[in-house]
């Protein structure tokens, strides 16, 4: 994701995964029996409101530090960035959907909204057909940046239930909010690609000399 949300960390990266727990999630990913929600190709930003109600906006941990940059404070920030017109037209966006009067997280600002700026008319990599914010979560942090560990799943998902779908005018642009958007897998089981990535797979931890259990 980049910014405040750091690197998301990828299977081949966990290096105390067994080959047993590797083949077994591969298994639910065939078989289509794996929760997996979307992974949006857009820009990453955090926000959350402040004691006033107002939008404060995050992309790293002076940000948070500095209690989040107020939509003023953030659009400056971008105004030479490659990425401005995302970032801008985004950050126009969020500041009208908190204007519908619902906010679940508290205006202590602790607790952030891990987000993301879908922006049709300049695409990272994929096309989309019209300009979202997409909720990925909310999480706690310390007023250095850091997670808390504090589930705010409840909280999160009466944002979600609230904003979903939800469309608002800004910038003279029109948006749609989402939540995370759960995927329906194929179960491709029977196709012999599950079998050929096992059959690979131990042929790379027989040739090491690795049991199952092995990481």
């Amino acid at each position: 994701m980049g910014g405040l949300a750091g690197h998301m960390s990828h299977l081949w990266e966990d290096l105390d995964i067994t080959f047993k727990e590797l083949e077994g999630i591969l298994s639910e990913v065939a078989e289509g029996t794996v929760d997996a929600v979307e992974k949006f190709d857009g820009i990453n930003i955090f926000f959350t409101l402040d004691s006033q109600s107002r939008p404060r906006f995050a992309r790293n941990q002076i940000h948070v530090e500095m209690g989040g940059l107020l939509k003023e404070e953030a659009l400056k920030l971008f105004e030479n960035h490659p990425a401005k017109q995302q970032f801008v037209n985004g950050i126009h966006a969020i500041s009208e959907i908190h204007k519908l009067g619902w906010w679940s997280l508290g205006f202590a600002r602790k607790n952030w909204v891990n987000s993301e700026i879908v922006y049709a008319s300049q695409p990272q990599t994929i096309q989309y057909s019209e300009n979202a914010i997409v909720f990925h979560e909310a999480v706690a942090l310390t007023n250095k940046g850091k997670l808390m560990g504090i589930d705010l799943s409840d909280q999160f998902q009466k944002l979600v239930e609230y904003t979903d779908n939800q469309r608002v005018a800004a910038n003279n642009q029109e948006w749609i909010f989402l939540g995370p958007q759960p995927l329906i897998l194929e179960n491709i089981c029977g196709a012999g690609v599950l079998t050929q990535v096992i059959q690979n797979l131990n042929l790379i931890r027989e040739s090491a000399e690795l049991e199952k259990e092995a990481s």
